[in-house]
C-alpha cells in the first residue's frame, strides 16, 4: 500500500552505504507543517535504484512524494526493538508543468503527379 505527501523540501543527503550488504539509501526531509506552531518533518529514504529519484531536487522544492511504511522487529541483547522506514517510491514537483512539445504538423500532400501506392 502506498501513502502520497505534499510538502516542501529541508533537506536531501547524499547517497551512503549502510549495512553488511551495503545497500545504498539516500534520504530526503519533506516538512508537511500546516501551522508553524505544530512542525511536521517527514523522512522518506530511497533505497538501490531510486536513490537517482532525488537528484536534481533541493531544499525549498515544493513536492509530492508516495512512500510505502515499512517496519522490521531486532532483538538484541537490550531488548526487542521495533523500526520503521517510510520508503520512497516516487516523487514529483508540485505545479511543474510538463514540457510542451510542438503541436504535429499535417502531412504534406503528396505532388499530383505521383501515383499513390493503393
Amino acid at each position: 500500500m502506498t501513502y502520497t505527501i505534499e510538502g516542501i523540501i529541508t533537506d536531501v543527503t547524499a547517497t551512503r552505504a549502510v549495512g553488511q550488504t551495503g545497500i545504498n539509501i539516500r534520504d530526503v526531509r519533506i516538512d508537511t507543517s500546516t501551522d508553524a506552531r505544530w512542525p511536521n518533518v517527514l523522512e522518506l529514504t530511497a533505497k538501490k535504484d531510486r536513490c537517482a529519484l532525488l537528484d536534481g531536487f533541493g531544499p525549498g522544492d515544493n513536492v509530492r512524494a508516495r512512500f510505502s511504511l515499512d517496519g522490521r522487529k531486532w532483538e538484541g541483547a537490550n531488548g526487542t526493538r521495533y523500526y520503521t522506514t517510510l520508503t520512497l517510491w516516487g516523487i514529483e514537483r508540485v505545479g511543474a508543468q510538463t514540457p510542451q512539445t510542438a503541436p504535429a504538423q499535417a502531412p504534406a500532400e503528396p505532388p499530383a503527379d505521383e501515383a499513390l501506392p493503393f
